[in-house]
């Protein structure tokens, strides 16, 4: 930004002591256009007017979509969930059910029967179905929880995964004898894995077609002829339960057991779909299971009666997930990760060419194959996510949207951008990330954030991140860094973390701070850092490992590993990561260096986390406090009751980013 030397504006600045410092630095730093400007820069208020869009579905007859808001109530400190239906033959989408809670998974009902979704209740999760103008009503009173459901093409069955332990009394002991027992938002587990079963609401009438110790059934689909089941699930459950995912078929009777198709992989979504004639399934597949969650699946086609396999996107070496057919089974498209975005693709079948449908600085959460084109939810850096249709050679959403949640706030807001960056790290890995500045180019060095994501199998990428913007307008300069073990690049770049949590991604990130101190961008004096989940694990090791930092906000984090082993979710990763703690204790001391060397942590640092966390359970977090306690380093330990590893109660979402915003003030301004 060009200095304003001897301006109003400046001269304002320097003369301001009763305004709130946030605001004292924005109106410093943001060039006379910006400031001038009637949109405002984000607060922390505008976050009871941002609503998630999910689980778009497309209707039975491919005419429309399906889809929930969710939003924080105004009355209840409550998630609200909406269903809405764009319809094609519709200009405007229509509010299906609205103002509950409980809902989840809603799916159209084959033959025009209204729309069915599930509902939690007590101890159970029941299958509830809705018609226009009528009052909800249950369908299923299963002693247990509906996990998965979908009906078959002829609306009649419904093929559901069911687990018949969750009906256990409170008052009964809790018996386990499986090796993973644990399950974020589920609690504990026992018992047998959930099992497939079809399900006639009419007679009430339940068989089980697959199941009998095969681990968690999921993305279980019916033919398009309605005969025949094809569903992913362990083939070995156990230990290495992840590692033998297998794609199999049964028919829909149960009258004879599933047969074996071929190796694959459970997605996070859909991970399976049926070609519209039922000859061939296309599937979700990776020749590198050791490296669990952080490989990068390829499609697969398979012909049903030949078993022969053909790979359709194996070159690509990029995460690929949720294949859907064309309505004229030529085509096969998928979402695909890149480097900070991920967009929509699709491979043709007759010649193997995979072509990029939507490649642009944005993210893409979800889509769905209509009649009438491709229905898609997407965010970028200054448009919080909304419903589009693409449009073909496109690279960038639309002007307009369908779902229009967000038009009344983005009209009040000026969201920020994040520029791309890069910088090498110590061993010469060039590195990416995002920058996000007040606004305009700062006529001074700002106080910086490093702000580190989850996963480790994720990335920060160009979509809307309120946190990011919310810091930004407090006068920070906010870096997101993609440090190795980041999804978006390629396969390598993805498991160089495997077993070095502290060297590799420790490098790559304070790389990322030297970067911003050589371009004159942060002031070295105030540099702070924070991250949620492996985030928050991250930072634990930082802080440890360099004494800059003046600030730390560890959510959901931990820096002792021995002390997870056996009492978070993940004993199945732990054991593929290192060796068992008793064939390698030095091993697991040096995966725990930062709690082993907490006396040397001297910034000052808040832990957060939910008491109900499975994944990152809070011991993790308490003992680290525990520890700077101990050694006179200034601490703070906040706690959300019954919440798990992703905060969900409104007033405590808030809370989070507020404790945010006080302790980086606190110890940078």
């Amino acid at each position: 930004m060009p200095s304003v030397e001897g301006s109003d504006t400046h001269r304002s600045c320097r003369g301001r002591r009763t305004a709130p410092l946030g605001a004292a630095l924005l109106a410093c730093w943001l060039p006379l256009a910006a400031v001038a400007e009637s949109a405002r820069l984000a607060v922390l208020d505008d976050i009871a007017q941002l609503a998630e869009l999910s689980e778009l579905r497309a209707t039975a007859g491919g005419e429309g979509v399906l889809y929930t808001v969710t939003r924080p109530s105004s009355t209840d400190d409550v998630q609200q969930r909406e269903l809405w239906l764009a319809n094609s033959a519709e200009r405007t989408p229509r509010l299906l059910l609205g103002g509950d809670q409980a809902f989840s998974q809603a799916r159209s009902i084959p033959g025009d029967q209204g729309y069915s979704f599930l509902r939690d209740d007590h101890e159970t999760r029941q299958l509830w179905v809705v018609r226009d103008g009528s009052a909800p009503r249950r369908l299923s009173q299963l002693p247990g929880r509906i996990l998965d459901y979908e009906w078959a093409p002829d609306g009649k069955q419904v093929l559901i995964a069911y687990d018949s332990e969750a009906a256990r009394p409170a008052s009964q002991p809790l018996v386990i004898d499986r090796l993973e027992f644990k399950r974020d938002g589920q609690g504990y587990l026992s018992g047998a894995e959930p099992s497939l079963y079809v399900f006639d609401p009419a007679g009430g009438r339940l068989h089980r077609v697959a199941g009998d110790g095969q681990a968690s059934p999921g993305s279980a689909r019916w033919s398009p002829d309605g005969r025949w089941i094809a569903f992913i699930a362990s083939a070995e459950p156990g230990v290495n339960a992840r590692r033998s995912e297998t794609l199999f078929v049964v028919d829909s009777k149960g009258e004879k057991p599933p047969r074996t198709l071929a190796p694959a992989r459970l997605g996070s979504a859909t991970s399976l779909a049926w070609a519209p004639d039922g000859r061939s399934i296309a599937y979700l597949d990776s020749e590198e299971r050791d490296l669990d969650f952080r490989e990068h699946p390829h499609l697969s086609l398979v012909e049903l009666d030949s078993g022969a396999v053909r790979s359709l996107t194996k070159t690509l070496d990029q995460f690929v997930s949720t294949p859907a057919f064309s309505s004229d089974g030529k085509r096969v498209s998928f979402m695909v990760s890149g480097d900070r975005s991920q967009g929509l693709a699709e491979v043709t079948l007759a010649d193997g060419k995979v072509s990029r449908l939507l490649d642009g600085p944005l993210t893409v959460s979800d889509y769905a194959v209509t009649s009438t084109g491709i229905l898609y939810i997407a965010s970028g850096d200054e448009r919080p996510g909304e419903l589009y249709r693409l449009i073909p050679g496109s690279s960038s959403l639309p002007r307009q949207s369908i779902s229009g949640i967000h038009d009344a706030l983005n009209r009040q807001v000026r969201w920020l951008a994040a520029k791309d960056v890069e910088f090498s790290s110590s061993d010469g890995q060039i590195v990416h990330g995002l920058l996000t500045l007040p606004g305009g180019k700062p006529s001074h060095t700002l106080p910086a954030l490093l702000r580190i994501h989850g996963g480790p199998n994720s990335q920060d990428s160009h979509s809307f991140v309120f946190e990011r913007q919310l810091l930004a307008a407090q006068g920070y300069a906010v870096l997101n860094v993609n440090y190795r073990g980041s999804s978006g690049r390629s396969t390598d770049f993805s498991k160089a973390l495997t077993g070095e949590w502290g060297k590799l991604p420790v490098a790559d990130l304070l790389a990322g701070v030297e970067y911003l101190v050589s371009s004159g961008i942060a002031d070295p004096q105030r540099l702070g850092v924070g991250g949620w989940s492996f985030g928050g694990i991250l930072t634990d090791y930082l802080i440890a490992a360099d004494t800059r930092f003046k600030a730390a906000i560890s959510g959901a984090g931990s820096g002792n590993r021995i002390a997870q082993y056996g009492h978070d979710q993940w004993l199945s990763f732990w054991r593929a990561e290192f060796p068992d703690p008793w064939l390698a204790p030095q091993a697991w001391i040096d995966a725990s260096w930062p709690f082993f060397h907490a006396g040397q942590i001297r910034t000052p640092t808040l832990f957060m986390g939910g008491d109900r966390d499975w994944s990152v359970p809070l011991v993790g977090s308490e003992q680290m406090y525990q520890a700077l306690k101990v050694n006179g380093v200034p601490t703070q330990l906040v706690i959300y009751p019954g919440e798990g590893h992703v905060l969900r109660r409104p007033s405590f979402v808030r809370d989070r980013l507020q404790r945010t915003i006080d302790w980086y003030a606190q110890w940078l301004r």
